[in-house]
């Protein structure tokens, strides 16, 4: 057996915490893992899809099929505004 560290930022650990669910971070970190390494399909991403992005998705879905979209020009702005933010912010 091999010990490890490993170093979560600080919002991995709080997703972590959350979804220990009082069981102990750590154990739950261990336990994540082992299953993805030793899963039989290890192109299996079903663990990403947690209930609450699974929400969002679905959020996103039903905005899109109500005709809340985005036209490619408002796309385009927005990203040049956050493009132009950064390189300020950066220079």
């Amino acid at each position: 057996m091999r010990e490890i560290t490993i170093r979560l930022t600080d919002t991995d650990y709080a997703a972590a915490q959350k979804r220990a669910q009082g069981r102990g971070i750590e154990a739950y970190v261990i336990e994540m893992l082992q299953a993805d390494l030793q899963a039989e399909d290890p192109d299996n991403f079903d663990h990403i899809f947690t209930p609450e992005y699974l929400e969002k998705l679905h959020a996103a879905s039903a905005e899109a099929r109500a005709g809340k979209t985005h036209t490619m020009e408002q796309v385009k702005a927005h990203l040049a505004a956050k493009r132009e933010a950064w390189l300020a912010k950066n220079a």
